[in-house]
């Protein structure tokens, strides 16, 4: 038996729809670019306007432990570190040694008191009184020195001495790294 012989197939050179295998690959490398450059741009979006949230929270937290330190009599200096939430914090005070000043002002006699003036009462014009003038020659009406209101001399407990300036400092550090530092001086009642 003979082979038979076959017609050979025509091959069409007509363009085939759809996309070869090189095309397919460069979309796919394309579109993976584009999502990292996207994915870094919203991150970074995401975390700046974070920051502003993260600051205020660290110094609210922050003025709350200053608030929160105690103004004792022969209170110690101390410091410490502690996490809060989300936030680290270092705390500290100390002693603040200074050499007092002389006042500028000159002095003024606590015996005399200061003169003021009063509008007269609406609807008392006229005759008589002229400027309700009053004098006064000690503390305010009805108070005596010592307590609120009083012109006088204040005077603390009588077992504390005189006020013990304390520095107190706080650092709080955001979880994006950034940190919060306030300082302030709370006087503090000095033990006899």
């Amino acid at each position: 038996m003979a082979p038979e012989a076959r017609a050979p197939v025509p091959v069409s050179r007509e363009p085939q729809a759809g996309f070869t295998l090189v095309e397919v690959l460069a979309a796919i490398v394309v579109a993976g670019l584009m999502v990292a450059v996207l994915s870094r741009a919203f991150s970074t979006a995401w975390s700046a306007a974070r920051a502003p949230a993260e600051i205020a929270g660290a110094a609210i937290l922050a003025q709350s432990l200053i608030a929160g330190v105690r103004a004792v009599p022969g209170a110690v200096p101390v410091r410490g570190t502690a996490r809060q939430g989300s936030f680290d914090y270092a705390i500290g005070t100390e002693i603040v040694d200074f050499e007092p000043r002389p006042s500028p002002a000159p002095s003024i006699p606590l015996d005399a008191g200061p003169t003021t003036r009063t509008a007269p009462a609406p609807g008392a014009g006229g005759g008589g009184g002229g400027g309700g003038e009053t004098s006064g020659t000690g503390p305010a009406a009805g108070t005596r020195p010592g307590e609120p209101g009083s012109r006088g001399p204040q005077t603390g407990r009588a077992d504390s001495g005189p006020p013990i300036p304390l520095r107190v400092t706080v650092v709080v550090k955001a979880p994006s790294g950034r940190s919060v530092r306030l300082e302030t001086v709370k006087l503090v009642p000095g033990a006899r």
